[in-house]
């Protein structure tokens, strides 16, 4: 069973996403996270396999907990799968992103295929 977390300050938003996923996969559980500082916490209390992350949000961005993620795997504790999913799509945002060493960067309003995509690549076929 594969792990995901869904990061994102909005909980309509996380529903939504949820609900993508599960209808693509049957072989994943989903954990969520209202803010970076939530992410970061869930990633250190689950083996997470890949993480949708938002990045306005309140207390700490998704910038700012991929960053501090980055620096925490220097010491060689493995590397976390992140894809950004977030309203910010201006080429400065999404050079932002990947300068930060993100595995994906997927605009909302996404499409579900982006979604499809990014799973695969980062999990596998999708097995519904």
């Amino acid at each position: 069973m594969k792990k995901i977390l869904v990061c994102d300050d909005q909980k309509m938003l996380r529903k939504v996403l949820k609900e993508s996923i599960v209808q693509m996969r049957d072989d994943v559980e989903i954990v969520e996270a209202e803010d970076g500082n939530g992410c970061l916490h869930q990633i250190e209390e689950h083996e997470i396999d890949l993480v949708f992350l938002d990045v306005e949000m309140p207390n700490l961005s998704g910038f700012e907990a991929l960053e501090m993620l980055r620096k925490k795997e220097a010491d060689g504790t493995g590397r976390q799968r992140i894809v950004m999913v977030t309203a910010l799509d201006t080429d400065q945002d999404i050079i932002k992103g990947w300068s930060l060493d993100a595995d994906g960067y997927i605009s909302k309003p996404y499409d579900v295929d982006e979604i499809r995509e990014a799973l695969e690549e980062h999990l596998g076929p999708v097995s519904v």
